[in-house]
């Protein structure tokens, strides 16, 4: 399971490589200069993604291993400790790369912070090797973040991967879970469910041709117009014009005006 788990992070990196580097270049064109943002951005979206629905990352996930004991908590401190310190650590260092800091005087204050990040990265060096060769050897945990967050790790077996998969099926299965992702924040998801539910209601179509109003139809309860030529009844008897009922579908599930709730939908 040790080779599985260490294939697998491998796998993740590659498809991040991959993902990222048609953006980058597209950036580069335009003179655009965000490499590390794109990749700790589409890096950040990946893993949360995958940490949520399958208690993994996509490379465990394809050798059928999980996390067995994480929390929200933990995939969060989770991408804070594999994504957010190594973006701010490269960043500082070619900050200080930059302004030449190593150059100052002993005593002032950056250079107090370069010996510190310094020593910092060789304690991080050392332990990151001691973790390794403790996993090779038996251990659980596969890098330090596991290790600080006592993450265990559960799998079902040998498992044989198939390795005939081609790049682009690679890519385009997590580019589908980037998808997933953009609809959680366009908020495109929850409309795709509404035209869902609409689509199975007796609302079965979406003629453009005027029907006079049957007598007795009142005005739309949402905008009092008395000029709709088709109205629209939901279960609880309420009348909408098209519009009106369009925009009540997309954000919620119950009538605006008694609060039922809409089991089916009827043109008068």
């Amino acid at each position: 399971m040790r080779v599985q788990r260490l294939d697998g992070l491998e796998l993740d990196d590659e498809v991040v490589r991959r993902i990222t580097q048609p953006i980058i270049d597209a950036s580069s064109l335009l003179g655009i200069s965000t490499r590390d943002e794109i990749i700790a951005a589409i890096k950040g979206v990946y893993m949360w993604k995958y940490l949520n629905i399958f208690q993994s990352i996509y490379g465990m996930d394809l050798q059928l291993l999980k996390y067995t004991n994480l929390s929200t908590t933990k995939s969060i401190l989770y991408l804070i400790s594999r994504i957010l310190i190594p973006f701010g650590h490269k960043k500082l260092k070619s900050t200080i790369e930059t302004q030449e800091w190593r150059s100052l005087h002993r005593h002032h204050l950056k250079k107090q912070v370069v010996r510190i990040i310094d020593r910092l990265e060789t304690l991080y060096d050392i332990a990151n090797i001691g973790n390794h060769i403790s996993f090779i050897s038996g251990g659980n945990f596969a890098n330090l973040t596991e290790r600080a967050l006592n993450l265990n790790v559960n799998g079902g077996g040998t498992t044989n991967v198939n390795l005939e998969f081609t790049q682009r099926q690679l890519v385009w299965s997590v580019m589908t879970v980037c998808i997933i992702i953009s609809l959680d924040f366009t908020n495109m998801e929850q409309e795709f469910l509404h035209s869902i539910i609409t689509s199975r209601s007796t609302l079965q179509s979406r003629q453009t041709v005027d029907i006079p109003l049957g007598d007795g139809v009142e005005s739309c309860v949402v905008c009092a117009s008395k000029n709709i030529t088709v109205a629209y009844s939901p279960s609880c008897g309420h009348k909408y014009d098209y519009s009106c009922l369009i925009n009540l579908i997309k954000g919620y599930t119950s009538c605006s005006v008694c609060k039922s709730k809409i089991l089916s939908i009827d043109r008068v």
